[in-house]
């Protein structure tokens, strides 16, 4: 597909290129897209999409265009999404092997208003942060997984916070959690240890504030 652009659906258009191999099996295909552009706003969206498949506490902005790719298989594929919409903007690279169970994410925000996206204005709005996610495995028993997280700035509970970090990590059922934020109004710091391997998840942790005004 050297170019391929659609349009007809209220304000929506989409504009990609790419080439498929390995059709009609769509589990073995190999797929190598690159999507240049597409645009669309909420109301083309709940036009094709039933409103049961879109969850209640799910909004979705009044507009938004995303660009990206996507390249390899539905079992092992890397990909990129730019989203950009009128409340915020995100961007999403990751890849996934479900073969070997292994995963890696990268998430970074501009001021996106997460609680207008999930129904939670009261409690959040605007967040601009950056985080990593790597591992393999899905039992917090078995899984080796890592997440790096830096809130620059967010609007919790009508307060803005700032420079909040988070370092977590599970190793086969034993879990850290590092987290620390040094704003103007809050400095702490916290340690914890979790154990999943036995019955019951055994918690150990140590807060310390410096500063609360």
């Amino acid at each position: 597909i050297s170019n391929l652009e659609i349009t007809g659906l209220g304000n929506t258009n989409l504009q990609l290129s790419g080439k498929v191999r390995g059709l009609p099996d769509v589990k073995k295909s190999y797929y190598d897209i690159q999507l240049t552009r597409l645009r669309t706003t909420r109301t083309d969206i709940e036009s094709v999409i039933p409103s049961e498949a879109i969850p209640s506490n799910i909004r979705i902005p009044e507009s938004l265009s995303v660009t990206g790719f996507f390249k390899g298989s539905v079992d092992q594929f890397a990909g990129k999404a730019n989203i950009k919409t009128n409340i915020g903007n995100a961007e999403l690279v990751g890849n996934l092997n479900s073969v070997h169970k292994s995963y890696a994410l990268n998430i970074n925000t501009t001021e996106l208003d997460i609680g207008y996206i999930f129904n939670q204005e009261n409690n959040f709005s605007k967040i601009t942060l950056q985080a990593t996610i790597n591992g393999n495995g899905y039992d917090f028993k078995t899984m080796n997984s890592a997440i790096h997280a830096v809130m620059i700035n967010g609007t919790i509970k009508d307060y803005a916070y700032k420079n909040w970090k988070l370092d977590a990590s599970l190793q086969n059922g034993k879990g850290t959690i590092t987290s620390s934020m040094n704003d103007p109004n809050i400095i702490f710091g916290l340690d914890a240890s979790a154990n999943f391997t036995q019955k019951f998840p055994a918690v150990q942790l140590k807060l310390v504030v410096d500063t609360l005004n």
